[in-house]
């Protein structure tokens, strides 16, 4: 499968403040024990009310990628309840698949030193556009898979935001 062409790619439906509620991969800034710089990719979730960007942004973090997992697993009871449960399921299903294949692929991150989410950053990469080759291989993972709702059956949002803030 080639590269993902996302240019218009249709923006996510449910937007908050920040952004939507769903999963990102960031790209974060290392050094070695030289201070010698080197690149890996952060993949976490923004369910609350900052969402994905938000979360980004508190960590310094620029948004590689993001995935629309609010539309992944909502399913509207009747009554009304369990909602909030049934979207944080999938959003964290969708966390989980992408932070295990990023394992597979790249391995966990070496760490000089613990830092808020050193357990979900991945690779160690030489330089900003390895790393962001890494991200775009789990995209077209995500996109290979066909990832889609596991109550409505809508299929999975992938942005490529660095891509369309450059293009601004």
């Amino acid at each position: 499968m080639g590269l993902l062409n996302l240019e218009n790619t249709k923006a996510p439906t449910r937007y908050i403040k920040g952004g939507f509620r769903g999963c990102y991969i960031g790209l974060r800034a290392n050094f070695d024990e030289n201070l010698k710089p080197w690149f890996s990719i952060k993949i976490g979730k923004g369910t609350g009310k900052k969402g994905a960007l938000g979360r980004c942004d508190d960590q310094a973090l620029p948004a590689l990628f993001l995935f629309d997992g609010y539309n992944i697993g909502i399913k509207w009871s009747e009554q009304g309840k369990g909602i909030f449960n049934l979207r944080a399921r999938s959003i964290y299903n969708l966390e989980r698949i992408l932070q295990e294949k990023a394992r597979e692929l790249f391995g966990d991150a070496p760490t000089l030193y613990s830092y808020a989410g050193s357990c979900e950053t991945f690779g160690k990469f030489e330089n900003p556009q390895e790393a962001y080759q890494a991200g775009k291989i789990l995209a077209d993972y995500l996109a290979e898979i066909d990832a889609k709702s596991e109550f409505t059956g809508e299929k999975l949002k992938i942005v490529n935001y660095f891509k369309k803030t450059l293009d601004r």
